[in-house]
């Protein structure tokens, strides 16, 4: 299982690429959306945690570059600036949920990935 995290907050990003990594994910991260959109044209992720709002842009922007590369792709998005508006904007771009940080990503993902561990 393939998963891209992208979070303009480095120690935020370490930490989950860490938690992540122990439970079975091969992890990418990137720090905004440029850094996302190289990862992206080099692998199709089966996962993916987004931070919404990032120093060069926005989370929602990279779904649909994610999705056009595995359609199949899980997306959760991450914000410390969560609103109603910015919930249905994320999941009309393609997102299987929306969670206020900080968040632990990993009860979405087993949610909807049978195959996704749960130890730490």
């Amino acid at each position: 299982m393939k998963l891209l995290i992208v979070d303009d907050d480095a120690p935020l990003r370490g930490r989950l690429t860490r938690v992540m990594e122990r439970r079975g994910f091969t992890v990418h991260d990137a720090a905004g959306v440029d850094d996302a959109r190289l990862l992206i044209d080099q692998h199709a992720f089966t996962h993916a945690v987004l931070d919404m709002k990032l120093d060069d842009g926005n989370g929602l922007d990279i779904v649909p570059l994610i999705h056009e590369r595995n359609p199949d792709c899980r997306v959760i998005m991450l914000t410390g600036f969560g609103n109603i508006a910015t919930a249905v904007a994320a999941v009309k771009a393609g997102a299987m949920d929306y969670l206020p940080k900080p968040a632990d990503p990993m009860p979405s993902l087993r949610r909807t990935s049978p195959g996704v561990s749960s130890s730490s």
